[in-house]
Formats: structure tokens, C-alpha cells, sequence
């Protein structure tokens, strides 16, 4: 689980993940800004764990914040070589100049193109904010 409240007045990212895959902010030098760490273990694990959100996150024009699942960054071709979080990083350098739902889309396009004919063994999701 993933939780994040933007706060567009302060221009900044607070979030609590429960075990989540790290999300990223890329700077819109395509450099990896911050890397938003799981803050929790996996949700459900413990009955009465606590959540608490990790450090503000400043963000700045041009910002891009991603956000996966283990299916986009584990998806395998046909010869077992994985798509991984760099393939990721590098479609979203790629396309930063692409609206949101562009991005959203074309690496979905990106992921199931990369694994060719091999079956989609897990969930394909991603959720990709851009600072204005």
C-alpha cells in the first residue's frame, strides 16, 4: 500500500508505504531525486502495526514522480531477462516531455513490447504525477 498527500501550495510529497515497491522522484534532469522507500512493513502482517509517513518531499518544476508495481519492474522476456527498474527510469527519461497519461501508457506499451511473447505473470501498474 502507498499512500501520498501532495500538497501543491508547498509544493511538496508526504507518504506512508506499507511495503510498497520504492517510488521514485526524477528531477526533470532525469536524475533520481529521491527514492521514496517503503516506510512499513507489508500491510496486514502485523494487527496493530503503526504507519507513519517518511520525510517531507520538496518538490520542484519539471519534477516526475513514479510510482510501480514489482510487475512492471519483474517482467520477464522470453529469454528470462527482466524489464527492472532501470528499464523503467529510462522509458520515463525518454518521455519526459509526455503528458502523464502518456507515460502511464506507453510503458505499459513498453513492458509487454520488451517481453515479446512471454505471458504477463503479474499486474502492470503505475501511477505517474508531473510537476507544473
Amino acid at each position: 500500500m502507498f499512500l501520498g498527500r501532495l500538497d501543491p501550495q508547498k509544493r511538496s510529497l508526504e507518504y506512508a508505504s506499507a511495503g510498497h515497491e520504492s517510488g521514485y522522484l526524477l528531477r526533470s534532469s532525469g536524475d533520481i531525486g529521491v527514492v521514496l522507500a517503503s516506510t512499513a512493513v507489508p500491510l496486514g502482517i502485523f494487527p496493530d502495526q503503526q504507519f507513519s509517513s517518511g520525510p517531507v518531499v520538496p518538490l520542484e518544476h519539471g519534477d516526475t514522480i513514479l510510482l510501480l508495481t514489482d510487475g512492471i519492474k519483474e517482467s520477464e522476456d522470453v529469454n528470462g531477462a527482466v524489464f527492472g527498474t532501470e528499464g523503467a527510469l529510462n522509458f520515463i527519461r525518454c518521455h519526459q516531455q509526455s503528458t502523464a497519461v502518456e507515460v502511464v501508457q506507453g510503458i505499459y506499451r513498453a513492458v509487454r513490447t520488451f517481453a515479446g511473447g512471454a505471458p504477463q505473470m503479474d499486474d502492470i501498474m503505475s501511477v505517474i504525477c508531473k510537476v507544473e
